[in-house]
């Protein structure tokens, strides 16, 4: 009887979770790449608790010439302690490892804040690389972001007109 409900339980869980990223414009960070300049986006745990797993997801805008943007609503990971590191979000100003890193995020660093792809990154993607293999999540939301998109600045132009 015991087996049964963990089964159970474990099928509500996996339900949960599926039914959550596989929604429209919902957008789960499980080692993809999405082209779009809307919707949400959520650490493989969706709406819940995060999975202590790394992974990867890659946002690109979807027409030539912008630059991706992310808003991030909600950020809580697991801090380090006894000795152990926490849980770590990397960004990346690029669409891989070797583009330039933006920073390397932790606990709350990056509620309520907004990164946006540089102008000098011309594919205009960010790589979002989450860290979460070291310890084990005691019960952190994660992180959840809203995308879109932004047109790079235009930097000013310097004419010089003489009187002769």
């Amino acid at each position: 009887m015991k087996s049964r409900l963990l089964i159970l339980f474990c099928l509500c869980i996996s339900l949960k979770f599926f039914a959550q990223c596989d929604q429209p414009g919902v957008f789960c960070q499980t080692d993809t790449v999405i082209y779009s300049c809307s919707g949400m986006l959520m650490d493989a745990g969706g709406d819940g608790a995060y999975p202590d797993v790394s992974s990867q997801l890659t946002l690109c805008p979807d027409a030539a010439g912008l630059r991706s943007q992310i808003f991030f609503a909600e950020f809580d990971l697991e801090p380090g302690f006894d000795g152990f590191e926490g849980h770590k979000l990397y960004v990346f100003d690029g669409p891989d490892t070797g583009s330039p890193l933006f920073g390397i995020f932790e606990t709350t660093s990056l509620a309520g804040l907004t990164l946006s792809a540089t102008n000098t990154n011309l594919s205009g993607c960010l790589l979002l690389l989450f860290d979460a293999e070291i310890g084990f999540n005691q019960g952190h939301s994660g992180w959840s972001a809203q995308a879109s998109c932004v047109e790079p600045c235009t930097p000013p132009s310097i004419s010089i007109a003489s009187n002769e």
